[in-house]
């Protein structure tokens, strides 16, 4: 029996330059942040919580 590897052994490229545009907010305008993902927003969304 083969067990699966213990961590993956590449990551998947994320960003506008490989079709997956990351969408940001500030941790103050984390509502804001919630009602993106709520509309379905194309991508990643971030809430940044560093300056």
């Amino acid at each position: 029996m083969r067990r699966p590897p213990t961590r993956p052994s590449a990551t998947l490229p994320v960003g506008e330059e490989h079709g997956l545009p990351l969408i940001r907010f500030p941790l103050d305008r984390t509502a804001d942040a919630h009602r993106a993902v709520e509309s379905r927003a194309v991508g990643k969304v971030l809430v940044d919580v560093a300056p």
